[in-house]
């Protein structure tokens, strides 16, 4: 009964602390990019396929950082749950990115052909999904506390395999027929990228019922 009274005061203490405790820097410079790349010069629709796709990599790896919790050992006795630190991060990345990607969208959709806006969506959800999601893992392995610089090249590493990838594969394809495996690819991009995600942000401290159930009881242990 007292626990969730607690637990609403911190869920408030940390909605206060946010704009703090959140690295947005990184994402004020890919927005930077973003205007750079909208006032670039290029020509056709697949010159704006190109210009929406480098612009849904920057906001991407600008979100990476939204995940660094610096102050996590500092608020680690505060009854929140990871999940809820870390989703509610990962939902201001995309309250922060969503905007931009739209503004994008209305400076460029008007020489794409009407399904790439829905398709080039698509691919930047995948990549927003994957990025936050590999921060995430890094985050409960070797990344510590700020993992978003190790996430950052591994964007890029994931970027340059794609464009290498044959035509026939290539999920960065210009295809305008026989494109339903492109889609097809960044759907299941999507869907591992939030399901990793789901198991990134369990709670560590936590222990499942595997564990509960190794372990021995208290009747067990007693002299």
């Amino acid at each position: 009964m007292g626990a969730t009274p607690v637990r609403r005061r911190g869920l408030r203490s940390l909605a206060g602390l946010a704009p703090r405790l959140l690295r947005w820097q990184p994402l004020a410079g890919a927005v930077v990019i973003v205007v750079v790349v909208l006032i670039w010069p290029t020509e056709g629709w697949k010159g704006g396929v190109w210009s929406l796709r480098a612009i849904a990599l920057a906001l991407a790896m600008g979100a990476l950082f939204f995940l660094d919790d610096a102050a996590a050992e500092l608020i680690a006795p505060v009854p929140t749950p990871l999940w809820v630190r870390t989703w509610t991060r990962a939902g201001a990345a995309l309250l922060a990115t969503l905007p931009v990607w739209i503004v994008a969208l209305l400076v460029e959709g008007g020489r794409l052909p009407g399904v790439w806006v829905l398709w080039l969506s698509m691919e930047f959800a995948a990549l927003l999904a994957a990025g936050l999601a590999l921060t995430a893992l890094l985050g409960r392995g070797r990344g510590g506390p700020e993992p978003g610089v190790l996430a950052m090249p591994g964007m890029v590493l994931i970027a340059l395999a794609m464009l290498a990838v044959p035509e026939d594969w290539n999920l960065l394809s210009l295809k305008t027929t026989d494109w339903a495996s492109a889609h097809v690819g960044w759907a299941a991009v999507l869907s591992a990228g939030v399901t990793a995600l789901l198991w990134a942000v369990r709670d560590p401290g936590r222990s499942g019922w595997r564990s509960r159930a190794a372990r021995p009881s208290s009747s067990a242990t007693r002299p």
